[in-house]
């Protein structure tokens, strides 16, 4: 009976630890509350030549508690992560289609990066691919939005209209209490 008590009293420990979080005073805190797939902050899509990791980081000035913005650290892999080549080269066949690729990606995709609420499209505010290019399979961009698009009490829809690898209108949805849920960790946040 007493190991049985035991058991008991270690598993609640642990079922205790695992469920509480505290609240977050940092954007690294921050980031990697919301890196973790749990909280609802990060979202993962497929497509048929590609997946898309799309995580939701607002950060906040750490003296004043003002959100400051809201950041999606996106990446784009190939979708069998087995492959050979990165995604850069997915149908590309010449030294012209392969500038023209790099292009794209580096000065075209945050034009393709819209955020959807029931108020409407909301445009970032820039967009950075990092320079990666023969280094990895992926591609990894960050897109910066507004802080306000948090103020809506609404869910926030992360649209890619993929005109560079041509896979159609790729969206992941945020839904409106795991954004309430993080804002609530945020000690100095105030809506």
């Amino acid at each position: 009976m007493k190991a049985f008590n035991l058991t008991v009293f270690y598993l609640l420990v642990v079922l205790v630890s695992c469920t509480s979080v505290e609240n977050l005073n940092t954007n690294t805190q921050i980031e990697s509350f919301c890196k973790s797939e749990s909280h609802g902050m990060r979202k993962l899509k497929e497509t048929p030549i590609m997946n898309m990791d799309v995580t939701m980081i607002p950060s906040i000035n750490e003296e004043t508690g003002e959100l400051n913005q809201v950041a999606f650290s996106w990446t784009l892999s190939p979708r069998n992560g087995g492959s050979s080549r990165d995604l850069l080269t997915h149908n590309v066949n010449s030294e012209q289609d392969w500038k023209a690729r790099i292009n794209e990606v580096n000065f075209y995709i945050g034009e393709l990066v819209e955020i959807v609420t029931s108020e409407g499209e909301i445009e970032p505010l820039m967009t950075h691919t990092e320079n990666t290019h023969g280094l990895s399979k992926e591609i990894a961009m960050q897109t910066v939005f507004p802080p306000h698009i948090l103020s809506n009490n609404d869910d926030l829809t992360f649209v890619f209209h993929d005109e560079i690898f041509h896979t159609g209108t790729n969206k992941v949805v945020f839904k409106q209490e795991d954004i309430q849920h993080l804002l609530s960790k945020i000690e100095t946040y105030e809506n």
